[in-house]
């Protein structure tokens, strides 16, 4: 389909007015002043007023206490049963676990010690855990403090017990 040149050009001058027509209404739409909508709450009246007229306006209605056997028997309950807050339940509590004294070489193994200097580090194996353990001088294990780290051997006081744990040769 072949247009005359006339007619295509006819056609842009529409189409470049109707897009400048839209561009300038998008800028109207940005640029004007917002004027926020009348939300001031209507004048309120008397709670007392309002419930006046209310029983003015409705026919005689019976008093409230005839009302009770529907505060009894609720019409949104399967049961139609009021509500009633369960009962707590009060659980004893269980007996603490006896506490087993595990003697210290059952609970920890000794691994290595490091002494570079001054720094004196001693490598432990829980065995109760199996976890490794890392610990310097004032460390705790299982209620154990490391107080001395000798090349071969550590010493862990618990109180005044002492207990000296040393490398085992394999």
């Amino acid at each position: 389909m072949n247009l005359a040149p006339q007619t295509v050009r006819s056609l842009r001058r529409l189409l470049l007015g109707a897009c400048v027509c839209l561009a300038g209404y998008s800028v109207y739409e940005w640029t004007r002043p917002y004027a926020p909508p009348d939300t001031a709450p209507p004048a309120s009246r008397d709670a007392s007023a309002l419930m006046e007229s209310v029983i003015a306006t409705t026919p005689d209605l019976p008093p409230i206490e005839t009302f009770a056997e529907t505060l009894e028997r609720p019409l949104f309950r399967a049961d139609r049963r009021p509500y009633e807050a369960p009962q707590p339940v009060i659980v004893d509590e269980p007996a603490p676990a006896p506490v087993v004294e595990i003697p210290l070489g059952e609970q920890v193994a000794l691994r290595a010690t490091i002494i570079i200097g001054e720094k004196r580090i001693a490598l432990l194996h829980d065995l109760v855990n199996d976890i490794p353990l890392r610990l310097s001088r004032g460390d705790d294990v299982h209620g154990w403090t490391l107080s001395e780290v000798d090349t071969d051997s550590v010493v862990l006081q618990n109180g005044e017990a002492r207990a000296r744990l040393a490398l085992k040769q394999e």
